[in-house]
């Protein structure tokens, strides 16, 4: 799942520059903007990531087209499947399903899906709409903290978790997938807190958790285990320097993990 070229073809536009003429590129697997500040890379990063927006603007100065390539039957099936929002609610019509897209959730029928995610140049804005925010995310100075920062908890009984923490304190396969790419890189190991009530955060720990049970728990046991890592952060999960450089390089793995995952 989303291990295909997504964008095949970027037209580029001149920006402010008089006269100057659109460049069209054949993407790879890989792309990178290289130039001088305010030449405008970030500019045409933050239109591209844009077109995840159901509408929109027209008003693209750098990023002016893009040609997205269309999804395989099996990558449609993966995408129902990673998305769809399990529920006894009967509040579905015939032959609908639930369908969560970033903090949304839709009642709508797969086939339709089905069609757009294979035809997006037919349905452009359906696929804007339903495909590219669930596998799209900016990555920038204020994006990389933000998505690190404390999530509310919610009601984590509710079948469609709309936040990234939620959905990794309650699923133990895609915590603990997690939680061995950032050991690897940080020597570290990955775990949420729960203590304060009505949020979710992240931290690190010098000792990985006994079970699932310690945890996710806020019996004795697992308060000691989350009072020893907090206490190793002088009372606060991020207070340090180097705290707070390890969590903006933490973010950016999570970020691509989470992706990767199907969330």
């Amino acid at each position: 799942m989303f291990d295909e070229l997504l964008i095949k073809r970027l037209t580029l536009g001149p920006g402010r520059v008089p006269g100057g003429k659109n460049q069209q590129f054949e993407l790879s697997g890989l792309t990178v903007f290289v130039g001088p500040n305010n030449s405008g890379k970030s500019l045409a990063l933050s239109e591209i990531y844009q077109y995840g927006n159901p509408q929109p603007s027209e008003s693209w100065r750098i990023a002016t087209d893009l040609e997205f390539a269309e999804l395989t039957a099996q990558e449609v099936e993966e995408t129902l499947k990673a998305f769809k929002v399990e529920t006894l609610d009967g509040n579905l019509y015939p032959g609908q399903i639930r369908y969560r897209c970033r903090q949304n959730v839709y009642n709508i029928a797969p086939g339709e899906l089905q069609y757009a995610f294979q035809n997006p140049k037919d349905q452009p804005q359906r696929f804007r709409q339903f495909y590219l925010p669930n596998i799209t995310v900016n990555l920038n100075g204020e994006t990389r903290l933000v998505l690190c920062n404390p999530k509310p908890s919610g009601d984590l009984l509710q079948p469609a978790p709309f936040n990234t923490l939620q959905v990794l304190f309650t699923r133990d396969d895609l915590r603990v997938k997690v939680r061995k790419i950032l050991k690897r890189a940080f020597a570290k190991y990955f775990i949420i807190v729960p203590t304060s009530q009505g949020q979710l955060r992240i931290a690190f720990a010098d000792r990985e958790p006994a079970s699932p049970y310690e945890e996710q728990g806020l019996h004795d046991e697992a308060r000691k285990y989350y009072a020893s890592v907090v206490r190793h952060t002088d009372g606060h999960l991020f207070n340090t320097a180097r705290a707070r450089v390890t969590f903006s390089r933490m973010s950016v793995a999570l970020a691509v993990q989470m992706k990767g995952l199907g969330f």
